[in-house]
C-alpha cells in the first residue's frame, strides 16, 4: 500500500524525499557497530545529515535535511545555504541549525 502510494505520488510531481518518523528507543544508547549490514561511510559524507537535538523537531530536522540534499533541484535560499557550506565538514552530531540562538535565522 505504501509502495503504490509513493509510486502514483512520483507520477504526479517531483518527491525529493521521503521521511519515515520511528519512536526513538529511550533505553538504547548509540552504537557505532549496525545492527545489521554495514555503514557506507563514503556515501555519507555525499549527504547531509543533521543530529536531532532538540526533543520533537523530528519532522523538522528531517525536511531540513532532505531540501539541503536538494540544494540544485530545490532553491533554499542563502541563509540554508550558508549555513549547509559551513558546516558541511563537521560531524553530523554538531550540525545544529535549531537550538535556542539560531532558530531565529532559518524561519
Amino acid at each position: 500500500m505504501v509502495v503504490a502510494c509513493l509510486i502514483e505520488l512520483t507520477r504526479s510531481s517531483p518527491v525529493y524525499g521521503v521521511i519515515f518518523l520511528f519512536k526513538y528507543p529511550t533505553g538504547e544508547k548509540p552504537n557505532d557497530i549496525p545492527r545489521d549490514g554495514s555503514f557506507d561511510f563514503e556515501g555519507a559524507e555525499s549527504l547531509f545529515f543533521a543530529a536531532q537535538m532538540i526533543q520533537n523537531a523530528c519532522g523538522t530536522q528531517a525536511l531540513l535535511s532532505v531540501l539541503l540534499n536538494k540544494d540544485g533541484e530545490v532553491e533554499i535560499g542563502p541563509q540554508l545555504r550558508e549555513f549547509k557550506e559551513f558546516t558541511g565538514a563537521f560531524p553530523s552530531e554538531v550540525r545544529r541549525p535549531f537550538d535556542s540562538g539560531s532558530l531565529q535565522n532559518y524561519r
